[in-house]
């Protein structure tokens, strides 16, 4: 049997992680976390954390790299992988063919970082 304690502990580590490292809807982190409803997450994490969701955010954020605009040779790069896939290349491939990593090409079309 699994700890409940637990679950909900994972869940609300997962919800912070994406509140501060994107700027998706509270209602997309909370089914993405795993809880069965929003209001489910904002009661628990307005409890463990003593701030809302979007407070939370406010105050902890990192997702301004997500709003900003990746510089002309990133632009290059995801144009040339975003092609490879529209060619039916899987995301290895895709990546290789951008000169990047699968994990750093995900990162860019997370969060356009450089």
């Amino acid at each position: 049997m699994t700890d409940p304690t637990a679950k909900t502990s994972a869940r609300l580590t997962r919800a912070a992680h994406l509140l501060t490292t994107t700027r998706e809807k509270v209602s997309v982190i909370s089914e993405k976390s795993g809880f069965p409803s929003r209001h489910s997450m904002l009661e628990a994490f307005k409890y463990h954390h003593e701030l809302s969701p979007l407070q939370y955010r406010q105050k902890y954020s990192t997702s301004t790299k997500a709003i900003t605009t990746p510089s002309k040779s990133t632009q290059q790069k995801l144009g040339i992988a975003i092609a490879a896939r529209l060619k039916g290349s899987n995301v290895s491939e895709a990546a290789q063919q951008a000169n990047y990593s699968s994990r750093n090409l995900y990162k860019q079309f997370l969060y356009h970082t450089d």
